[in-house]
């Protein structure tokens, strides 16, 4: 019996030495197992990215090698600085602080679990590890392994990730809707979360015409007497926040995956030499990537056995920037900004930057996670154009966070309150509403 130390920290060879010394390619059984179940939910409406999609982008590289990181990534353009005229405040009444859902924080359940465990693959009694199994290239094998119990344990339960638990594959990244036939009224009509997700595939698959607008408005509860909640009030919940999955909200599905994936071996598309071989790698680990190189990681598939193949930037949609809408949003929560006298920081706090200590924290080549994390606040040029095209979708937080609008719902509104949401900056991102919603903003 091999310790089950050995399987800590062990390296990459010693593993794949250690799996041919128990269980042989070469015996398995030439059938494909059957698949195991996934609770994977539907990603219809999303768009799978392709590499002219992601900002900026170059063709494939042509390096013999994985480039060294950090050194020559892009510089992050900045657009010129603007004036945004505040709008006079009114003597608004305060009710309450927000309630609005927010994305959920990571989990600690989606970590395998280390050491040494026996499983019974194919019948044959084996001595195997999360790390081990993640690491094989054979997504048969893999799935074999996944299947099999572990001490009366099933395998996906102890390796979740290895195994592709849809608890840490979640496109919404555990986002619920809540009760979702609980009734509200949203543009005049009675709607529920579940009927919002009707209208998301109503039209031969797509949504139909109303469907995104009524996620972009409000979502007024409904009492028990029937009574509506008073429109103009504050702390009212809009439908995409009331129905997150029905919805696809961004604060859901744009969030990068906190976990360790592997990654089959990446190579040169020109010369077909590897550039890198089997290899762990978080979200996280990618902003430092070239331009090229990081386009390359992103194209890979993972190794998970899942009910449908995943990639890189399903996992990792704001690190990799393939999806516009994710890559074109500031993050709400700390970035890491490593080597600097603080080394994790928010988008928010760099409103209060001088110009010089702005440009250098947006400065990719400087500190590329937070030039690539907050490129609002940046200026980025990319975005900035992007946004003009399209106003941002996201949930908007004003006048102290007591209340909530977007884009859409400034756009249909009239004049006064256009003047006076486009004349505040966002809450929690410390941007011009202006810059978030230029073409409902208009002139203002």
């Amino acid at each position: 019996m091999i310790p089950e130390q050995v399987f800590d920290g062990i390296e990459t060879r010693a593993e794949e030495n250690f799996d041919e010394r128990l269980l042989i390619e070469a015996d398995l059984p030439s059938e494909q197992p059957s698949e195991q179940p996934s609770e994977q939910p539907s990603k219809q409406l999303t768009v799978t990215p392709t590499l002219s999609q992601a900002p900026t982008l170059s063709q494939a590289p042509t390096l013999t090698q994985a480039p060294t990181t950090g050194t020559d990534a892009p510089t992050v353009s900045q657009a010129p600085t603007s004036t945004v005229s505040q709008a006079p405040t009114f003597p608004l009444n305060v009710t309450g602080v927000p309630t609005v859902s927010q994305a959920p924080l990571p989990s600690n359940e989606c970590v395998d679990l280390p050491g040494a465990f026996t499983t019974m693959p194919y019948n044959k009694e084996v001595i195997t590890a999360c790390s081990t199994i993640h690491r094989k290239e054979s997504a048969e094998t893999r799935t074999a392994f996944c299947e099999a119990t572990a001490d009366g344990v099933p395998t996906v339960e102890r390796c979740p990730v290895a195994c592709g638990s849809s608890k840490c594959y979640n496109y919404f990244n555990g986002c619920s809707d809540g009760d979702r036939f609980e009734k509200f009224e949203a543009m005049t009509l009675d709607k529920n979360c579940a009927i919002l997700n009707y209208h998301r595939t109503e039209d031969n698959g797509q949504p139909n015409s109303w469907y995104y607008r009524l996620c972009q408005d409000f979502a007024y509860k409904i009492s028990l007497e029937g009574t509506v909640e008073e429109a103009g009030a504050f702390n009212v919940e809009l439908v995409q926040d009331r129905c997150p999955v029905a919805c696809h909200n961004l604060k859901c599905t744009c969030v990068d995956k906190d976990i360790t994936f592997v990654t089959p071996p990446s190579l040169n598309s020109a010369t077909g030499s590897q550039l890198e071989g089997i290899k762990e790698r978080t979200c996280g680990s990618l902003f430092p990537f070239a331009l090229q190189y990081r386009n390359v990681v992103c194209q890979l598939e993972i190794h998970a056995v899942t009910e449908e193949p995943e990639y890189v930037y399903d996992l990792c949609p704001t690190a990799c920037g393939f999806r516009q809408e994710c890559f074109c949003r500031d993050k709400k929560g700390t970035v890491n900004t490593p080597g600097r006298t603080r080394e994790e920081r928010t988008c928010k706090e760099a409103s209060e930057y001088e110009e010089a200590s702005l440009s250098f924290f947006c400065d990719e080549t400087e500190n590329v996670e937070f030039a690539r994390s907050c490129p609002i606040m940046c200026k980025n040029d990319f975005c900035l154009t992007y946004l003009k095209e399209k106003d941002s979708t996201d949930s908007i937080s004003i006048y102290a966070s007591r209340l909530f609008t977007t884009c859409a719902v400034i756009a249909d509104s009239d004049d006064l309150y256009q003047a006076y949401a486009c004349g505040l900056k966002e809450d929690d991102l410390q941007v011009p509403v202006s810059t978030l919603c230029p073409n409902a903003c208009g002139s203002i």
